[in-house]
């Protein structure tokens, strides 16, 4: 192996003093410090993407995070002898962030506020036109556990799995369909647009809005029916002015929109558009032991632009799970980060809507769906088993967040 990668290690300008593995990788220490070498998961213009994205949050301050490295021809990824390609990046010493260790949590989430901060401000200094991501597409993943619903009642023998998926399909479905009607009162994204916007998967910046199958350019749109001009949309009931546009419960002034609030309100009226990590949780985050630099951030593999109270739900909800569902660690998690980045009401029912969504009976019904269905996994029915007993643990930790939040 070591001979196989010799060219790959030669292209770098370091000098390597040894060579460790570690989770589908290469951990390099070297005399420029410890650094992770591993294929290219992905293309390259998604990892040109990563490098200028790090490269930004490095240059307002962010900077212990797992950057790219180039080569010594200033290329991003350095094919071995049979041209498999490989990515070096910076690394850290250190062990992963411990979920069950209070204080390892509290540094986890003030960490995200940070590189949230970072994340916006590196948008609001780059590119605008660029595609902006909205993961809440609850009506598409309802559409899914219903069609797997569908799908084995027509079957004519059963296994467990199925039988069990089956009892349980009214009571998650109907949550589903109620995050859905929740979201959509909340307002598309829960969140701020800059300038623009596209209600499906994607918005974009820029001046056009794109709404279901609808597109429009130049500042005109026409949405449902209802038809506008002149830099101004009218979504349902709601209009707005300037060059900006109002979906559901949004209200738009100068080019940028906050769910929930008026332009101003919060910071600026952009209070949480930015660049998202996208996977964080305690496996993304090393406990280091390098002076300044308490936490590493690394593996950005998913990162997007976007709503950043995504990254806050998926680390609040790995951790709190871990924790037995204690709210108290969610009350922990809310607070430390309102203290760096102020959260607003909609931000706690965006959170609590995303929490409250079945997300596991759906991932379980397209494990299902994409599987072989004449030899079910064990584990298949054993997730849906602790997904059931959990549920009431679940639903009393969103009760008490309701209560005290909302």
């Amino acid at each position: 192996m070591a001979e196989k990668m010799s060219e790959v290690y030669s292209a770098y300008d370091i000098q390597i003093n040894q060579v460790m593995r570690g989770r589908g990788a290469f951990i390099l220490r070297t005399d420029k410090g410890l650094f992770q070498l591993k294929a290219l998961d992905g293309s390259p213009s998604r990892l040109e993407a990563e490098f200028e994205f790090k490269e930004s949050l490095r240059a307002i301050g962010f900077d212990s995070i797992d950057y790219c490295v180039k080569n010594v021809d200033g290329e991003l990824y350095t094919c071995d002898r049979y041209g498999n390609p490989y990515v070096l990046r910076r690394f850290f010493m250190g062990r992963e962030c411990n979920p069950l260790n209070p204080q390892d949590i509290v540094m986890g989430v003030r960490n995200l506020a940070k590189l949230h901060q970072a994340g916006k401000e590196a948008f609001e200094k780059g590119e605008k036109d660029v595609h902006i991501r909205l993961t809440g597409d609850f009506k598409k993943k309802n559409q899914a556990i219903k069609r797997v619903n569908n799908y084995i009642l027509k079957q004519k023998s059963k296994k467990e799995f199925e039988v069990k998926y089956l009892k349980t399909y009214d009571y998650f479905y109907e949550q589903g369909v109620s995050c859905q009607i929740q979201y959509e009162k909340l307002g598309a994204w829960g969140n701020v647009t800059a300038g623009a916007s596209n209600v499906g998967e994607y918005m974009t910046a820029g001046g056009a809005s794109n709404v279901g199958a609808y597109m429009t350019a130049g500042g005109a749109s026409n949405v449902g029916g209802y038809m506008t001009a002149g830099g101004a949309s009218n979504v349902g009931a709601y209009m707005a002015a300037g060059g900006a546009s109002n979906v559901g419960a949004n209200i738009t002034a100068g080019g940028a929109t906050v769910a929930g609030m008026e332009s101003g309100e919060g910071d600026g009226g952009a209070t949480h558009l930015g660049y998202c990590h996208g996977m964080y949780n305690h496996h993304s985050l090393v406990m280091t032991e390098e002076p300044g630099a308490p936490v590493g951030t690394i593996a950005f593999d998913k990162f997007y632009l976007g709503n950043q109270m995504d990254d806050l739900y998926h680390y609040a909800r790995k951790v709190v799970e871990k924790n037995d569902y204690s709210f108290s660690v969610l009350n922990t998690i809310l607070e430390e980060y309102d203290k760096v980045n102020a959260l607003t009401k909609e931000d706690y029912q965006y959170i609590y809507i995303s929490y409250l969504y079945p997300e596991k009976f759906y991932k379980l019904a397209n494990q299902y769906m994409n599987g072989s269905k004449n030899w079910l996994s064990p584990k298949l029915l054993e997730k849906l088993d602790r997904y059931i007993a959990d549920e009431g643990k679940k639903q009393y930790l969103l009760d008490k967040m309701k209560k005290m939040y909302l």
